[in-house]
């Protein structure tokens, strides 16, 4: 019996220490995220730190950051690969148009895969896919709004479905693995007891 319990207390341990690798990887995802959708424009010439435009309102400044029309900005870009995909070079360094269009559709939808991953793994209510994907609505919602106000970036319906989609791809895979590591350990206890 005592092997059993030192295993356990070992699982437990290896558990804390793979908690402690996921806070870590949130913190760094995190610290990240704000800079590349915060900090990296905010001192640009359009962002509201550097805002100066005597003929143009702020408003008027923020209503010209907005795009409401669904798969605009997609459709945009997807005809720019399609024209000049066969580069393959160009679209994974992002020298061309046709890359940075690479990057923009497929980096919202990757960049925001890990929030389905942190998110489930640290709150655990939000295991369940229909929970998080209206909570996921509202992070990119958040950011949409926040870039928006602070000139940083544009308020755009596309950056909302794709991140959207990123983030629900990232819950899927979290909850795969979570189900694969469940039928692992299953099959793990199913072992010792028969010892």
């Amino acid at each position: 019996m005592i092997p059993n319990v030192r295993k356990t207390e070992n699982f437990t341990q290896k558990q804390h220490m793979f908690h402690a690798f996921m806070l870590s990887l949130a913190l760094v995802y995190v610290v990240m995220m704000l800079c590349l959708l915060f900090l990296e424009r905010a001192f640009n010439e359009a962002s509201i730190l550097c805002y100066r435009e005597e003929n143009v309102s702020y408003l008027n400044a923020v209503q010209s950051h907005i795009s409401l029309t669904p798969l605009g900005t997609t459709k945009v870009f997807a005809k720019e690969i399609l024209r000049n995909g066969t580069d393959f070079w160009a679209l994974l360094t992002g020298f061309s148009e046709a890359g940075v269009a690479f990057y923009n559709l497929f980096g919202n939808v990757v960049l925001f895969m890990p929030i389905g991953i942190f998110i489930p793994y640290f709150f655990p209510r939000y295991e369940n896919f229909f929970r998080f994907a209206p909570l996921m609505l509202a992070i990119t919602f958040s950011i949409e709004s926040v870039q928006l106000l602070t000139l940083t970036g544009r308020f755009d319906i596309d950056d909302i479905i794709l991140n959207l989609i990123g983030g629900c791809m990232g819950c899927i895979l979290f909850l795969i693995i979570q189900g694969i590591i469940s039928l692992f350990n299953k099959n793990n206890m199913v072992e010792q007891s028969e010892f």
